[in-house]
């Protein structure tokens, strides 16, 4: 859940109470399924999603990472999980990139 969770937080998804119940939330945008407390959206476990995460992670306003510490490590890191086809070490990897970019913006 923990990778799940940092996954959404990058995504801009929020898990909260909306006139009384769990909803995830991204702005304007609302996905009013039946969730839980513990719910997640499930980056973890689907391609689909997860492609849309790691689409974003490429396209952050990185001009040159090779200017920090570690930088393209975690896009090697990824591009090879990615080519593993292991939806696990892709997860891995895309969490330890945005810790890593995480660190670099605050």
């Amino acid at each position: 859940m923990e990778k799940d969770r940092l996954i959404e937080k990058f995504m801009g998804w929020e898990l909260t109470q909306h006139k009384g119940r769990w909803v995830f939330v991204n702005g304007n945008i609302i996905k009013d399924n039946t969730y839980y407390n513990n719910s997640v959206l499930g980056y973890t476990t689907d391609w689909n999603l997860l492609m849309d995460a790691l689409k974003k992670f490429d396209e952050l306003p990185i001009k040159n990472p090779e200017d920090y510490p570690g930088g393209i490590r975690f896009f090697c890191d990824i591009y090879d999980a990615l080519t593993s086809h292991n939806i696990n070490n892709t997860v891995n990897a895309l969490c330890e990139a945005i810790k890593w970019y995480n660190s670099t913006i605050n």
